[in-house]
């Protein structure tokens, strides 16, 4: 019992020392604050206005520390420090401050205080709209914001402005970020719409104040422009870009073609950049009409401006001209540049080469610069070659050339060609000459030579014409009638004379003609048989008839011009040209032979003759042949059945009988007036032919139309031609194997010498002694 007084006697004085000596020791320094808890919860936004006491009962406080997150954010010895925490720059969350104190007594004081900042919905400025398009905007607002949380979403909702109950429809901007401006689409084209900005976080949507906003058609609009800088193969085209439609283009520029409506599958040429726009359009031709427009695309349409036209340059034009005269190293030729292609003309000529299409790397002969004509000489060119030429033309656009065409330089010696005879008279005749190339030369003298002799120059007859090159004519005079000439043109330079090929012709035989005037006139009779009927009409242009009957001085002139072609068979009394028989020297019979008669035509030691006084009786025996060759000869022909005819009538509608009256003893020979005919051809009857021209004419002044000898004609004869017969210059049926006879002979009675009785010709190929002709030419104004 004693132990434990003692024990307890004992403990209570080491528990009473105990408080003694805790009384006297001190205690750490005190940590306080303005919050009623060391957990403190704030709405995201709001500021935290903290103040923290430090004390301490005796001793000094050596330092204070306070760190938010660690990071330190006051150290001091002041008895009070003030913080105010701006929680808008902190994410929503757990946030802590720790606090300490030190006193000199080496004591330490500690305290946490825990900060729950608590999320808030987002804010939001103003939204605006810097770029309105047809389904796109872009949105301008910032999210002021974020109420201490993630943004989870945000966009622009938008109603039409016509209907502002309507369910608001989103559209979301992919960047969370506080700051916006981006373009949004999705809106629809060509409408009035209300839009506000929204943001989403954990807390929230928060929204920007309304407004209104109209979006485009989405369709652009475009001007087309001009051209420039036109050439053959690139033009400039402008245009202007009014608007874009407020949708992105898909490409706007030009688009252009040879179709009058170009499309954007054509040619195209896009612009960039720019609203005024140029562009180039390539790719084109020469001298080409082309169209063209302005065009923007999107993807909701392609538009077009005004339909345009051009048309490309090009090389100049040029024409290769005739060549002037050719020498014998050069040559004068001509050009013409017909058009500039829209470009000047910086020079033109004549290129030229030995070779085909020569070309301006080749051989040139410059003649100017700009359009027009150009003459010029080539020089400096080889005699006698072949060259080919061509004109060319030259601008900024390239190089042209004309047609081209060779020459060939000359050797010097002149070409001279007789280009016929004409005007053929009894003792004259024109010759055509012409010197058709002077040879490259000049010509100093021209002319015509002739004679009887075939190959004539100028040691026999010659004539000088003045002159150079060219045609030219010479009236050679004092020529004999029937005799074979021959005549060439010659030309003479430095070098000598050339000569043409001979011309041959003959004098027309010297024999009276009478002109009968065209008209018309009854041709035939209904006093004749029916071979001369039905009168009809008939209209014979104008001619020239014989004033008498082609007698043998002038038929054997024709024998003897043939002469040397003449042929003969039958034991030499058939003479043959050209293989038809012509003349019949001998007739066979007693009867010729009781008459004594002798054949007026003689052929002795090579050459044809007239017996003694026969000169001027009618030719007899002639084959109808001979007697067209002998007409050709004399410049003329038979006369058609209707040219006879009218001119017996004496070129008019006359009832004579005969030609010239009614009394055939006056006009005619024929065989009751023939007995004492000075040539007897008739035993025992003492009759024959009489000589021409002995009775009396027609009104005409034409002789023995009735009588004497029967007379042919061209034409084929017909019995009943008349009944078809043409009204105008009728020639007789085209097929048959006679021709027509007229106007009786000395061996015929009255009937058979009419001026309508037509007689069917014999055998063509005989001549008979009853039967002449009569020469016919051509009357020509």
């Amino acid at each position: 019992m004693y132990h434990s007084k003692d024990y307890l006697r004992l403990l209570l004085l080491m528990v009473t020392l105990a408080v003694i000596i805790g009384g006297c020791k001190n205690n750490p320094p005190a940590i306080s604050h303005n919050h009623k808890s060391d957990t403190i919860s704030i709405s995201h936004g709001d500021i935290l206005d903290l103040e923290i006491s430090f004390a301490d009962d005796r001793e000094e406080l050596i330092s204070a520390k306070v760190s938010f997150n660690d990071e330190e954010i006051y150290s001091g010895i002041d008895s009070l420090f003030r913080y105010s925490l701006e929680t808008s720059e902190l994410n929503a969350g757990k946030y802590y401050i720790k606090i300490n104190a030190l006193d000199e007594d080496s004591l330490l004081s500690e305290k946490v205080l825990t900060i729950n900042i608590n999320g808030v919905n987002p804010s939001l400025a103003n939204l605006s709209i810097s770029d309105i398009g047809a389904t796109c905007v872009k949105a301008n607002f910032d999210i002021t914001s974020s109420g201490g949380l993630d943004i989870s979403e945000k966009g622009i909702l938008f109603t039409p402005v016509a209907d502002a109950g309507a369910e608001e429809q989103k559209l979301i901007i992919d960047d969370t970020g506080l700051i916006t401006e981006s373009m949004v689409d999705g809106f629809p084209r060509d409408a009035d719409l209300r839009l506000r900005a929204y943001a989403i976080n954990a807390a929230g949507t928060s929204y920007s104040e309304y407004i209104t906003i109209k979006t485009k058609n989405g369709i652009p609009v475009i001007r087309t422009g001009t051209v420039s800088n036109i050439h053959s193969k690139t033009v400039d085209a402008s245009g202007t870009l009014i608007t874009n439609g407020g949708e992105k283009l898909l490409g706007y520029g030009i688009v252009y073609s040879e179709n009058p409506q170009p499309q954007l599958e054509d040619n195209v040429s896009f612009a960039s950049g720019r609203a005024s726009f140029k562009v180039e359009l390539d790719g084109l031709q020469p001298f080409t009409k082309y169209y063209f427009r302005a065009f923007a695309r999107n993807r909701f349409a392609a538009r077009y401006g005004e339909i345009k036209e051009f048309k490309t340059t090009g090389p100049p034009s040029v024409k290769t001209g005739e060549p002037g005269r050719i020498m014998v190293s050069s040559i004068r030729i001509n050009i013409e540049v017909v058009d500039d292609g829209g470009h000047k003309v910086t020079d033109a000529g004549i290129c030229y080469s030995m070779l085909k299409e020569p070309t301006i790397d080749t051989n040139v002969s410059s003649f100017g610069k700009g359009t027009g004509k150009f003459e010029a000489f080539v020089e400096d060119l080889d005699p006698g070659t072949k060259y080919h030429l061509r004109a060319y033309a030259i601008n900024s656009e390239g190089v042209s050339y004309g047609e081209e065409i060779m020459l060939s330089t000359k050797l010097g010696i002149p070409e001279v060609a007789t280009d016929g005879v004409t005007d053929i008279d009894y003792s004259s005749v024109t010759v055509i000459g012409n010197v058709v190339d002077d040879g490259g030369l000049d010509v100093i003298e021209r002319g015509i030579v002739w004679d009887t002799i075939s190959r004539p120059t100028k040691n026999n007859n010659y004539a000088v014409v003045e002159g150079a090159a060219g045609k030219y004519e010479y009236r050679i005079t004092g020529l004999e009638p029937g005799i074979k000439y021959f005549a060439r043109a010659y030309a003479r330079n430095e070098k000598g004379y050339v000569y043409s090929e001979p011309v041959e012709f003959v004098p027309y035989i010297k024999t009276e003609m009478v002109l009968v005037k065209g008209n018309f006139f009854s041709m035939g009779s209904e006093d004749a048989d029916r071979t001369a009927r039905p009168v009809h009409q008939v209209k014979v242009d104008s001619f020239m008839i014989g004033k008498y009957e082609v007698t043998n001085a002038e038929f054997v002139k024709f024998l003897n011009y043939h002469i040397d072609e003449i042929k003969f068979e039958g034991g030499g009394d058939v003479v043959l040209l050209k293989g038809y028989p012509v003349y019949f020297l001998k007739v066979y019979g007693e009867d010729y032979e009781k008459t004594g008669f002798k054949v007026p035509v003689t052929y002795t030691d090579g050459k044809f003759g007239v017996r003694d006084d026969c000169g001027d009786y009618p030719a007899i025996l002639v084959s109808w042949e001979g007697a067209r060759m002998y007409c050709e000869w004399a410049g003329g022909r038979l006369p058609t059945e209707a040219e006879w005819e009218f001119a017996a009538k004496g070129g008019i509608n006359t009832s004579n009988t005969y030609a010239g009256g009614n009394d055939l003893d006056e006009l005619g020979w024929y065989y009751r007036n023939s007995r004492d005919a000075s040539c007897q051809l008739m035993p025992g009857g003492n009759r024959g032919l009489n000589k021409v021209g002995l009775l009396k004419p027609n009104r005409l002044g034409i002789y023995d139309m009735s009588g004497n000898v029967s007379e042919l004609c061209y034409d084929i004869y017909g019995t009943d031609y008349y009944s078809v017969s043409p009204a105008e210059n009728p020639m007789g049926p085209e097929k048959g194997t006679s021709r027509v006879i007229r106007g009786g002979s000395w061996v015929d009675n009255d009937n058979a010498c009419t001026v309508y009785t037509r007689i069917k010709s014999f055998d063509l190929n005989k001549g008979y002694d009853n039967i002449g002709f009569r020469l016919v030419r051509t009357f020509d104004k």
